[in-house]
């Protein structure tokens, strides 16, 4: 072997050394402050308009680490060493779930038995991230009142800032375009849809004004009000549709089981709002904006190419045989079909069909049994209204888009279903927390301490 051969063989493992060494202090962060978790979680929403594929980190043997998949390594590594320390308690949500996830692994490893891994793990990877973070959150247990509420009303206030401002960039720099406009780089490649935000972006939008009102304390209620007015008018210029459906629809719903006060205030809300929308469009300064949105409201290509290929899907699975229909075919299998008239690989904008075709009926009776289990805990009289909105929008987003899988944390750390007890998640203790300890006061102790 050559020397420029050992020094980049003793390179790639100095790499591996150090890769592994960050993955370990990484897990150990989240372990002990689960909110560093959920900020990471935070970045990918906001950059992927500009970079649907995340940054890319390094490559080992001739594997590319991206950024997604390392925050996903760390969620999970975090979710087994919190698995390891706690006692489990098993209800109805964490089985189907665990279930599911079981059923992805399982297909994945089919998959690289009989295609490329390369091609296998890409198509994998983000349902598999949706697993990984749904198993994260259930992990979590929060051992003062109220903490739960302030670790979510936190990220929704940065998130929901931090998307308002890429929405605001993107209209100032490219126009608000429509849902049929495309963006294109200087050698003719389309590299955006024209609108705003992208559907996760504009889903998490909404997601995180309705925590932002839901938790929000009396005193606060204007600001909290005000900020969900305002992000969901960036939701409408976003003219994401399946979105802005999903989130009235848990709007609504909100506002229905609330009480007579909460209805009467969300009434004179919806009142002033209106008010201001009619004379803000008789002056005319809404005029092509209120085209752009007629435009995109009408239009039905889009769907119904989809359509068409969800049911080529349907009807390629079915030629498949009873095997393909109950488990699904592995990863690795591509999407290939006809949308509008042209051959495409990508997955179907559909979670739901996407599950059948991986790990069949038995992974989406999985799902349903999750699903079902989460929304009657969300909607529970004990549980708040906001944590049942959460989940609508969830289940009606993944008719028209895959789950993406940073939109997960924030409904299931609401839920408030732990896997775990008998554990203490620790959190940083302050010099003046010490000092009360030393006088009879409990203190704040690591998990396994």
């Amino acid at each position: 072997m050559s020397a420029v051969g050992l020094v980049g063989d003793a390179w790639q493992l100095l790499l591996l050394v150090g890769a592994l060494a960050g993955l370990a202090i990484a897990i150990g962060a989240i372990v002990r402050h689960p909110g560093f978790g959920l900020a990471l979680t935070a970045i990918f929403p906001i950059i992927i308009w500009e970079s649907p594929v995340a940054p890319a980190l390094v490559t080992l043997q001739g594997i590319t680490i991206y950024a997604d998949d390392a925050v996903a390594l760390m969620l999970a590594g975090a979710a087994l060493v919190n698995t390891i320390r706690g006692s489990v308690r098993l209800a109805t949500v964490h089985l189907a779930a665990i279930g599911l996830a079981i059923a992805m692994i399982l297909s994945t490893l089919t998959g690289t038995q009989n295609f490329p891994i390369g091609s296998t793990l890409v198509e994998a990877r983000q349902l598999l991230f949706v697993a990984i973070a749904i198993l994260w959150g259930f992990t979590l247990e929060w051992t003062r009142s109220g903490e739960r509420s302030e670790l979510l009303r936190r990220y929704a206030w940065w998130v929901l800032g931090a998307l308002v401002l890429v929405a605001l960039y993107h209209g100032v720099r490219y126009g608000i375009g429509t849902a049929d406009d495309l963006l294109s780089n200087s050698s003719g490649e389309i590299v955006q849809t024209g609108r705003v935000l992208t559907s996760g972006q504009a889903a998490l939008l909404g997601m995180c004004a309705i925590v932002i009102v839901g938790t929000a304390p009396s005193e606060r209620r204007g600001p909290s009000t005000s900020a969900a007015v305002f992000a969901g008018a960036v939701l409408l210029m976003s003219q994401q549709r399946t979105a802005i459906i999903a989130v009235v629809a848990a709007a609504v719903l909100y506002w229905l089981a609330a009480g007579a006060r909460s209805k009467l205030n969300g009434i004179l809300v919806l009142g002033g709002v209106t008010l201001t929308a009619i004379v803000v469009a008789a002056s005319g300064a809404l005029n092509g904006f209120l085209s752009d949105l007629g435009t995109s409201a009408g239009s039905t290509g889009t769907y119904e190419g989809r359509q068409a290929g969800w049911m080529a899907l349907l009807a390629d699975a079915r030629g498949q045989g009873a095997g393909a229909v109950l488990f699904g075919r592995p990863f690795g299998s591509g999407f290939g079909r006809f949308e509008n008239g042209r051959w495409v690989e990508y997955a179907p904008h559909n979670f739901y069909l996407t599950i059948f075709l991986r790990v069949g009926l038995v992974g989406l009776a999985l799902l349903a049994v999750f699903l079902v289990a989460a929304l009657r805990q969300a909607w529970r009289r004990s549980t708040p209204r906001w944590v049942g909105a959460l989940w609508v929008v969830v289940v009606i987003f993944g008719w028209s888009y895959t789950w993406p899988w940073y939109l997960l944390p924030l409904p299931v750390i609401a839920l408030a279903q732990p896997l775990l007890r008998h554990r203490v998640v620790a959190r940083r203790v302050t010099s003046s927390h010490r000092r009360q300890s030393s006088s009879g006061r409990p203190q704040l102790r690591g998990v396994g301490a």
